[in-house]
């Protein structure tokens, strides 16, 4: 009795190794099978916010998006500003979608508040709260002055 067709079914069952030819119609990525026309996240080349869609056998961009820090999708060239730092959702050379900081167009007060260069406000210089300060921006850098 031959076993090597044995052999081979078992490794085809561990493996998950198939004969039958899956066609154009589907693509396999990460192991999983998808159908022509399916969209899907592949997280390890470009996280949950970059979408591919199954197309003649192989894969495509489909939707290219940003995760932003509350983990939400936003599309390209969205923006998002935190702590008085506004950030963009851009594509690099090679493909790949991430926030780059694009500007700093105010600045931040002792409370966390922002404000633009000019106005008064509080601002915490060597420990000490002094309530009439202002800043100047010549990015990325940040001045801050008080009286």
């Amino acid at each position: 009795m031959a076993v090597w067709p044995l052999v081979v079914a078992l490794l085809c069952c561990i493996y998950g190794i198939t004969s039958t030819p899956l066609g154009n119609n589907v693509c396999v990525v990460g192991g999983k099978v998808y159908q022509e026309g399916d969209t899907f996240p592949v997280p390890e080349m470009g996280g949950k916010c970059t979408q591919y869609k199954c197309h003649q056998g192989g894969y495509k961009e489909f939707k290219l998006e940003c995760e932003d820090r509350l983990g939400i999708c936003k599309p390209l060239n969205a923006k998002e500003t935190v702590n008085c730092v506004t950030k963009q959702c851009l594509t690099g050379d090679s493909g790949t979608i991430f926030y780059i900081q694009t500007e700093i167009s105010e600045c931040m007060d002792a409370d966390g508040q922002c404000h633009k260069p000019g106005e008064r406000f509080p601002f915490v210089i060597d420990d000490v709260k002094k309530q009439d300060c202002t800043c100047t921006i010549v990015s990325p850098n940040v001045t801050y002055s008080c009286h």
